[in-house]
C-alpha cells in the first residue's frame, strides 16, 4: 500500500510540473509537449519578467513543458555588418533546434497575421501530428537571417503579432500571453473572450 502510495504522489506531483523530470523518469512519462522561446536580448525588464513568468505558469498547468532561452546578441554594426550578425544569431538559434522532430515558429513582423483560435488550432495541429514541440524564434534587433526564415517556411511557420515592430520585451509578453490563450481555448477554460 505504501509503495502505491509513493507512486500515486508521484504521478500528481508529474501532473502540475512537467519541470519535474525525476518524477516522470520514475514513472517512465514526459511530457507530451514542448514550447520553447529562443530569443536574443542584453536586458531584461522586471515587467515583463513578472508577465512571463505568471502567463508561464499558468501555461505549465495544462502539462506543457516550457523552456525559455535568451541568447547574447551577436556584434553588429559596426564591427559586423547586419548581415553578418544576423547568419550568427541564425546559426546560433538553428543549432537550438531538432528540425524534423519540432516547429520553427518564427515571430516577424512580414509573417501571417492569425486570430487567437487560428494559433490554438495550428499548436494543437502541430501535437497532433507527433511533433515533439515548437521553438518560437523572436529575432535579435536587425531581425531574422535568411536562412532562418527558410527553415521556418519548410519546418514551421512565420507569424506576426502585427504589421508594428515590436522590442523584444513586449514580443515575449504578447506570446506567452497568447500561449496561455490558445491553452484556455484548446481546453474550454472561461479566459478567452
Amino acid at each position: 500500500m505504501q509503495r502505491f502510495s509513493v507512486v500515486l504522489f508521484l504521478f500528481a506531483l508529474s501532473l502540475q510540473s512537467c519541470d519535474s523530470f525525476t518524477a516522470l523518469g520514475v514513472l517512465g512519462l514526459r511530457c507530451a509537449f514542448k514550447v520553447r522561446v529562443v530569443n536574443f536580448s542584453k536586458t531584461k525588464e522586471k515587467w515583463s519578467e513578472e508577465a512571463c513568468r505568471d502567463f508561464g505558469s499558468r501555461v505549465k498547468k495544462f502539462g506543457i513543458e516550457l523552456e525559455e532561452v535568451t541568447l547574447k546578441p551577436a556584434p553588429g554594426p559596426p564591427k559586423r555588418t547586419v548581415i553578418q550578425q544576423r547568419e550568427e544569431e541564425g546559426k546560433e538559434l538553428l543549432s537550438r533546434v531538432d528540425v524534423g522532430r519540432e516547429k520553427l515558429i518564427v515571430l516577424d513582423e512580414r509573417g501571417d497575421i492569425m486570430t487567437s483560435h487560428e494559433f490554438a488550432d495550428y499548436l494543437k495541429k502541430c501535437a497532433d501530428d507527433g511533433d515533439r514541440g515548437v521553438t518560437f524564434a523572436i529575432g535579435g534587433a536587425n531581425g531574422h537571417s535568411e536562412e532562418v526564415q527558410q527553415t521556418a517556411r519548410r519546418q514551421g511557420k512565420m507569424i506576426s503579432f502585427g504589421k508594428m515592430v515590436m522590442n523584444h520585451q513586449v514580443a515575449r509578453v504578447v506570446l506567452f500571453e497568447q500561449l496561455y490563450r490558445a491553452m484556455t481555448i484548446q481546453h474550454s477554460v472561461p479566459y478567452h473572450k
